[in-house]
């Protein structure tokens, strides 16, 4: 449930700054509202961020992050109507950056089309992890920037 209102939050931003203030105040209101999973193991509060208390996970630097990630992440240059070419599958990515290093990630069933941190389009993919080949592209977004 949690993840379709974050989807639908999402889906309403029309820039990369709404998209970003989005994700804040989903992060927000997540670590602050009580969970059903914490009240059925009868945590007091069933708040997760009362319950996590000052952990704060691992930090990684982004050379390490793109190292635990680079299985799937593909770096590729558009042409010069914004298009990209990833296991024979041609599709677009962004007019405004022709000839461009983007960067292609691919993570369960999206492919991220990202270009210095910003999400320019996204589509629904099927990634075989035995031969690290996309089987299938569809279902594009794209992200007015």
């Amino acid at each position: 449930m949690q993840r379709r209102l974050y989807d639908y939050q999402l889906s309403l931003a029309k820039t990369s700054v709404e998209l970003e203030q989005a994700h804040q105040v989903f992060l927000q209101l997540y670590n602050t509202t009580a969970h059903q999973g914490l009240l059925k193991d009868h945590f007091t509060p069933p708040i997760p961020l009362e319950v996590l208390g000052e952990a704060r996970g691992r930090m990684y630097n982004e050379d390490e992050l793109a190292s635990k990630f680079s299985h799937a992440l593909f770096p590729r240059t558009t042409n010069r109507y914004g298009c990209v070419t990833l296991h024979s599958y041609h599709f677009y990515v962004e007019r405004g950056l022709p000839q461009t290093r983007v960067w292609l990630w691919v993570y369960d069933e999206q492919l991220r089309a990202m270009f210095d941190q910003v999400v320019l389009a996204e589509y629904r993919c099927y990634y075989d992890r035995q031969t690290r080949q996309v089987r299938a592209i569809h279902d594009s977004r794209h992200i007015e920037i």
